[in-house]
C-alpha cells in the first residue's frame, strides 16, 4: 500500500506569471507552493534567486514521479511528464517520507 500525505496549508500557483515567478526573489518560504498545469507537461525548473528548497513532480493521480533536494542554483530536469509541482522548504521531502509513488492531497 502506497502512503498519501495531506497538505493543508499551501499557496496554489496556476496562472503563468506566478508559475514564471515561483520561489524566485523569495528569503524564506511560509507554505509550499502547488503549481497546477491542465495538462501533462515535462517543463524544466531552475533555482535562480530562490533560496534553498525541495521540488517534487506528480502525475495526474497526484502520485510522485520526481524529486529533488535542491541546495544550489541549478536547471531542475525531471524525466517522466508530470501535471503538479510542489515546492516547499528544505527538508520537506525527508520529513514527510516522499518516495516514488506517494500519494500527495491538497
Amino acid at each position: 500500500m502506497t502512503k498519501t500525505l495531506y497538505i493543508k496549508k499551501y499557496k496554489i500557483m496556476n496562472d503563468l506569471l506566478s508559475q514564471i515567478k515561483g520561489l524566485m526573489f523569495s528569503k524564506k518560504i511560509k507554505v509550499p507552493l502547488i503549481f497546477v498545469f491542465k495538462k501533462d507537461v515535462k517543463l524544466l525548473f531552475h533555482s535562480a534567486f530562490c533560496p534553498k528548497f525541495d521540488i517534487v513532480f506528480l502525475d495526474k493521480n497526484k502520485r510522485t514521479v520526481y524529486t529533488e533536494e535542491v541546495r544550489k542554483m541549478k536547471i531542475i530536469k525531471p524525466k517522466n511528464y508530470y501535471r503538479y509541482v510542489i515546492e516547499a522548504a528544505p527538508g520537506f521531502i525527508k520529513q514527510n517520507r516522499i518516495r516514488k509513488k506517494t500519494k500527495i492531497n491538497f
